[in-house]
């Protein structure tokens, strides 16, 4: 059987190869599976480390613990998503958004006083006579309707009460008017990319049937904390950064948490084991399933470097 040390000199030495462009020497720990991973084809590397958590170099500063090398997986998908919501401006909110224009913080004080002036007059021109009795209409809401009625009640001696509110929503109903919302679509957010992988590993040697159980170890170890000030605190886990071997027509990752990992240590269906050295027994095969979380949000800079 062929030494995983040996392996790892090959694909050293292979400066010129997809393999050795990504590893680096010194490696605290490097997992390969499988060990002739350069035949294979494209593949995945995941680059373990702990410090500067949120930070955008992190990976470059951060101390590496751990790499691992396994195949592309069969599904390798890249989502993107950027979050809106429905809100309603009123008129005095769409006149504002519309006069937004005439606002400008660059100049002196005067020039700033003179633009708040503009802004104001433009949304008062904008919102008219038409657009206060909308803000008429929707003050007469369920809940400000008793205000009222409690306010006019007051003057007149009489039990007013919210009745006023909704005999507000009945005269505009009476006359079919119906108050406009002037509703929008404005912009929350991207959110955080996520990924999802699977696995199916199947040793082909004793040598690999080890490499994975430690290929396992390592990625539970990374996504968990530890205890530090006597249990009072914990540490954060460690951060992932993925690389593709050949990412070109692909796309790139951001620094990455682990978030979600499966294993099933039976992955042919059913408690099949191969008989190794000193009695051990190892899963014919095993499924992994990793769910990662971009630790930052995606802007153009980002697509533009290639995420």
């Amino acid at each position: 059987m062929v030494k995983i040390s040996k392996i790892v000199d090959k694909v050293e030495n292979f400066v010129d190869g997809k393999l050795g462009r990504l590893l680096n020497r010194g490696t605290t720990d490097t997992l390969i599976f499988p060990n002739e991973i350069e035949n294979v084809g494209q593949f995945m590397k995941f680059s373990i480390f702990r410090e500067f958590q949120f930070q955008r170099d992190a990976f470059e500063k951060g101390s590496i613990d751990a790499r691992i090398f396994l195949p592309l997986p069969t599904n390798l998908t890249a989502g993107y998503a950027s979050e809106y919501a429905n809100e309603e401006l009123g008129p005095i909110g769409a006149a504002a958004g519309a006069q937004a224009g005439a606002l400008d913080f660059s100049g002196g004080a005067q020039e700033v006083t003179g633009s708040i002036s503009n802004f104001a007059g433009g949304v008062r021109d904008d919102v008219g006579t038409g657009g206060l009795k909308n803000v008429g209409a929707q003050v007469a809401s369920a809940e400000a309707g008793g205000v009222i009625g409690a306010l006019v009640g007051g003057i007149t001696g009489g039990a007013v009460g919210a009745g006023v509110g909704a005999g507000l929503k009945g005269i505009f109903a009476g006359k079919g008017i119906a108050r406009n919302p002037h509703m929008a679509v404005l912009f929350q957010g991207t959110g955080f990319r996520t990924h999802s992988f699977s696995y199916k590993l199947v040793p082909s040697n004793q040598r690999e049937s080890k490499i994975i159980t430690k290929i396992i170890k390592a990625f539970k170890y990374a996504m968990v904390p530890e205890y530090v000030e006597q249990n009072h605190f914990f540490r954060y886990p460690q951060q992932f950064r993925l690389e593709l071997s050949n990412p070109d027509h692909l796309f790139k990752f951001q620094t990455c948490v682990l978030t979600g990992f499966n294993v099933n240590y039976h992955g042919e269906g059913g408690p099949f084991y191969h008989n190794l050295e000193n009695g051990e027994e190892a899963p014919v095969s095993v499924t992994m399933e990793m769910n990662f979380t971009e630790t930052r949000i995606i802007t153009k800079d980002e697509i533009d470097e290639g995420l």
